[in-house]
């Protein structure tokens, strides 16, 4: 039923011709000529989906923009099929992997690895885990752990003339707006951070 890596089978109608004849009675429908796709392109998109690409690679490989794509594969039929196997995907990962899932993220794995490495989206894997009763961690639970650990060190760092983004790329950690996320250093440095043209911001909560 799945490929490898967790990804959805084969995309339909099923059959290269049965897409390409679909995908060609539509383009043949399209009654402006500005509009309308060459037979290069339509069959670049119906090979491209047949093989089981993104919209986005699909799209690169025609030479057309992605709303082009969606559009002829909508108007074909394709993306109705795509929905329900997409259903039917995530019911069987839920179905054979839910407590592994659960189990991976409660010993430190991410939504996004879990999500990635499933074939499912990140907001339907939350859903799922939140659903049996598992606690979603905040999205900077690492940098607290490591401030934890590592706090006096980062302290002397910073005083010595370190960034905070500087502190915060030394961890391995990448975390957004990393400047922000480790405002506590500053604070507990007692040393103001750097702003904007150079002029000193209050950054963080004393720690």
């Amino acid at each position: 039923m799945s490929q490898a890596g967790g990804r959805p089978a084969a995309r339909g109608p099923r059959g290269y011709a049965a897409l390409l004849e679909r995908l060609t009675a539509v383009e043949d429908g399209i009654r402006d000529d500005r509009h309308r796709q060459p037979a290069e392109v339509v069959e670049a998109i119906a090979r491209s989906w047949i093989e089981g690409v993104t919209v986005r690679e699909a799209a690169a490989r025609a030479g057309v923009s992605r709303e082009i794509v969606r559009d002829r594969l909508r108007r074909a039929g394709a993306l109705g099929y795509l929905f329900r196997e997409r259903r039917r995907h995530v019911q069987e990962v839920f179905e054979n992997r839910g407590p592994e899932l659960v189990a991976a993220y409660e010993a430190g794995g991410t939504v996004a690895d879990l999500a990635a490495d499933t074939g499912i989206g990140s907001h339907t894997l939350r859903a799922y885990l939140v659903d049996h009763g598992v606690a979603i961690r905040t999205p900077n639970w690492q940098v607290r752990e490591v401030l934890e650990a590592r706090g006096d060190e980062f302290v002397a760092a910073y005083r010595a003339g370190a960034t905070l983004n500087e502190i915060a790329a030394s961890t391995g950690i990448s975390t957004p707006r990393s400047g922000r996320t480790w405002s506590p250093v500053a604070s507990r440095s007692a040393v103001a951070a750097p702003g904007r043209h150079g002029r000193p911001s209050k950054l963080g909560v004393p720690g």
